[in-house]
């Protein structure tokens, strides 16, 4: 919820805002005044083929998912493997296709993408660092009318 909605470091509660990093798939890592002024997707999406991250804002990367799945885009943890300090989970980030996305129309039909993430947290449970791996691709195909196989 921080990441997509609040813009101002003091006001991110979940993390240790110091120490604070986030990467995905392995690409590089990214501090959280990083996190604030490209977005996530932004920094989530970094080298994949259906999304450019160089031709986003923030603000526009936003646009362009709140857009597409305008009755939200809820993302929900499913399982814990691990406990502190290092938090091994699965995750899901789900919605219905019901806007337009890149001037394509919705379907209307449920994307999901699911994945899985190790945290390290402080002694508060605040979030250190946090390393995602998913693969976006198969939502983006959807999205882009793309029937090629990555």
């Amino acid at each position: 919820m921080e990441a997509s909605h609040k813009t101002r470091i003091e006001d991110w509660q979940t993390v240790d805002r110091e120490a604070f990093t986030i990467r995905a798939n392995n690409q590089p890592s990214f501090c959280l005044k990083d996190v604030i002024e490209k977005g996530n997707y932004n920094i989530l999406m970094q080298n994949q083929p259906l999304y450019n991250t160089e031709a986003h804002t923030f603000e526009s990367s936003h646009n362009l998912f709140r857009s597409a799945f305008n009755e939200g885009f809820p993302w929900e943890l499913i399982e814990v493997f691990s406990g502190p300090p290092r938090v091994a989970f699965s995750w899901r980030h789900w919605a219905h296709w019901t806007g337009p996305y890149k001037g394509r129309a919705p379907t209307g039909e449920l994307l999901e993408m699911c994945g899985m993430a190790v945290a390290e947290v402080d002694e508060n449970l605040k979030i250190k660092s946090i390393d995602v791996h998913y693969d976006p691709n198969q939502l983006l195909m959807k999205l882009e009318g793309s029937e090629t196989q990555l």
